[in-house]
């Protein structure tokens, strides 16, 4: 598509964004333009971008970029100007965020004319964004989906960068969505997300949490850095008469001061126990008859009770759906029969069971978890429906928070009968050193097998365990490819087991 970024709008818009430092040369250009961050790619007649990154300094790029043609610069240091030479100029607080507002105006500023939805948590926010997806399927109601299982669009499936993709490719998929004329768009929004100034000037219908524990800390440094960064969902993003809606289990870490008063609260019925909340403002949760293939979950809101039968089993799915199940009802504006609840499919690499063809075989599952919380979380779930014993197979990806491999070892130790250390992603660091690590938290004397090649580790799990065994599969859920050093090569977990099954 054309640009609908013009030379002369840049001041102005990043005056209105509240970015403007301040601006030198002429900028009254007429021209249409777009946007480019690598001074190895610039084209004549683009606009340099340049932002101080973890690993990168865009400012270093400046005079390749002008080589190479660049019609405008845009910095955070004031001082780079001198390499402009003359050259049209704008000093902005923050490039990233400039970046966000910049890819709405070049692709028309679509989140105008559009519903967004978005959902925040450490774990859950990929299975409610799923949920609220096949929810308003379920009511006819298209919605684009976008998070970490890639995004969704008129049914068509797209692989993307990141949770919450980058800015360009973010407000492309939005434009995308106007063109299709789709007005619902769910998305997840990362805490990096929001640290990176993704969103820009998207600002949310409405916003759900689902859950907060320890992941992400090579990124945030703190768990008070990393809540801080969800909690600005909510005070950042959301329109002026969004709604929230808050996991009972997140409300008690955040202060009530920092979210909106139109913040309603769901969980289960015991967790309300320790929480002051107006009944008008609960979403009380109750389930029964629960097994492998699902629930039914009993609903209590604003004095009206619900029930229906759910494709899915144990609090944390069962939370998420309803939170989905919240933010599809405010969206579309009509109450989700019961009958359509299970007409929900299943959350790909969560919790999802692989298909077994041979009666001897054990219960195999396949899940993201790839945090202590999580993890401990789904062998919970798995332990009451286990009749033999509980196995696991599971690592932790390279370059990433350490601190949380002993404890992923700890808690695999205490609440499995066996476990199997494996490879994850190890990306550049040695995967043995990563075991190591990882076996630092387990003590007792838990069954535990080293096993390196990841393909290895699970049939080793599924040939030695009964039929009345459940292996757990853990770290990688959806993912298709498994990355080592510098290369990725295809890899997916559900695969790999259902081959072996």
């Amino acid at each position: 598509m054309e640009s609908k970024l013009i030379f002369r709008d840049v001041v102005p818009l990043m005056r209105g964004a509240n970015l403007l430092v301040r601006a030198v040369g002429d900028q009254t250009d007429e021209r249409s333009c777009t946007v480019c961050l690598d001074a190895t790619k610039i084209q004549k007649g683009e606009i340099y971008l340049a932002y101080k990154g973890v690993h990168h300094d865009g400012h270093a790029g400046i005079p390749q970029a002008i080589k190479r043609g660049a019609a405008m610069v845009i910095v955070e240091d004031p001082q780079a100007l001198a390499a402009c030479h003359g050259l049209p100029g704008v000093v902005v607080k923050s490039g990233r965020e400039a970046w966000s507002w910049l890819s709405a105006k070049t692709w028309g500023d679509p989140q105008n004319d559009l519903t967004i939805l978005g959902v925040t948590g450490t774990n859950g926010k990929t299975s409610t964004v799923w949920m609220i997806k096949e929810l308003l399927r379920a009511m006819g109601v298209p919605c684009v989906a976008i998070g970490t299982l890639g995004a969704y669009v008129g049914g068509e499936h797209r692989p993307t960068t990141h949770t919450t993709p980058d800015p360009p490719e973010l407000f492309a998929l939005l434009h995308e969505a106007k063109q299709r004329r789709i007005v619902v768009v769910a998305m997840e929004v990362s805490s990096h997300a929001v640290e990176q100034k993704k969103l820009g000037p998207i600002r949310l219908a409405a916003a759900g949490f689902t859950s907060f524990s320890r992941d992400h800390l090579d990124f945030h440094a703190t768990m008070e850095a990393y809540l801080a960064a969800k909690v600005r969902v909510f005070s950042e993003y959301l329109a002026p008469q969004g709604v929230a809606y808050i996991n009972t289990l997140v409300a008690a870490q955040i202060p009530a001061q920092t979210l909106p008063q139109t913040t309603s609260y769901y969980g289960f019925e015991d967790e309300f126990q320790a929480l002051s909340v107006a009944a008008e403002r609960r979403l009380s949760i109750s389930l029964s008859e629960e097994s492998i293939l699902g629930c039914t979950v009993s609903l209590q809101w604003q004095d009206k009770q619900r029930a229906g039968r759910v494709p899915y089993f144990g609090h944390p799915a069962v939370a998420n759906f309803v939170l989905a199940l919240a933010l599809s009802e405010y969206v579309s504006g009509n109450s989700i029969p019961s009958s359509l609840w299970q007409k929900v499919r299943p959350v790909p690499g969560r919790l999802e069971i692989v298909a077994r063809k041979r009666a001897e075989a054990p219960n195999v599952f396949v899940d993201y978890a790839h945090t202590p919380d999580a993890l401990a979380k789904t062998l919970g779930l798995l332990r009451p429906l286990t009749k033999g014993k509980l196995w696991v197979v599971f690592g932790c990806g390279g370059d990433r928070d350490r601190g949380k491999r002993p404890e992923m070892g700890d808690v695999a130790a205490r609440l499995a009968d066996h476990v199997v250390i494996t490879s994850d992603n190890p990306r550049s660091e040695d995967p043995r050193s990563i075991v190591e690590q990882i076996k630092r938290g387990i003590s007792g004397t838990t069954s535990v097998t080293e096993q390196l090649d990841r393909e290895v580790a699970i049939h080793h799990a599924i040939a030695h365990a009964e039929r009345d065994d459940t292996v757990l599969i853990a770290g990688k859920g959806h993912e298709a490819f498994q990355t080592i050093g510098t290369e990725s090569k295809a890899f997916h977990d559900p695969t790999v087991a259902a081959a072996y099954l």
